[in-house]
């Protein structure tokens, strides 16, 4: 479909007022925003590993106390990190369960990487189901 179409369907749900059924109409940009910091997570490095790594949590088992980062749907995450530069790859796991078992790489609106620096990765997931996030920066 083309653009114009998309923004006559995204005018016409909201003229209609049809704001619920609007994020299927137009992209859904327009969504909660959560900051998380690394000190946070009850399970993330507190620095990069050895090997210039960080990961926000390990690969299951895990230990007690530890769970995956609650990952919702039509949500924004903006994700503190200690690596002091830039990634060269971002790997994101998803899992239904907390404890990250079983977990697959995320694939398309799961979780788009919509910026990543020095300090931070922004994360989106485009979907409307809530999933466990563990997040892997090289």
């Amino acid at each position: 479909m083309s653009r114009p179409m998309t923004h006559a369907l995204a005018g016409l749900c909201a003229l209609l007022g049809l704001a619920p059924l609007a994020s299927g109409c137009a992209d859904a940009s327009a969504q909660s925003v959560v900051e998380v910091h690394a000190a946070d997570l009850a399970c993330a490095d507190t620095a990069p590993d050895a090997d210039g790594s960080w990961q926000s949590a390990p690969l299951p088992p895990l230990t007690t106390g530890c769970t995956w980062l609650r990952f919702d749907g039509t949500t924004t995450y903006v994700i503190d990190h200690p690596l002091g530069h830039a990634p060269r790859d971002v790997s994101i796991y998803l899992s239904f369960d907390e404890s990250g078992a079983p977990a697959s790489l995320a694939a398309g609106d799961e979780a788009l990487i919509q910026a990543v620096d020095d300090t931070t990765l922004t994360l989106r997931n485009a979907t409307h189901q809530r999933f466990f996030a563990r997040v892997l920066l090289r």
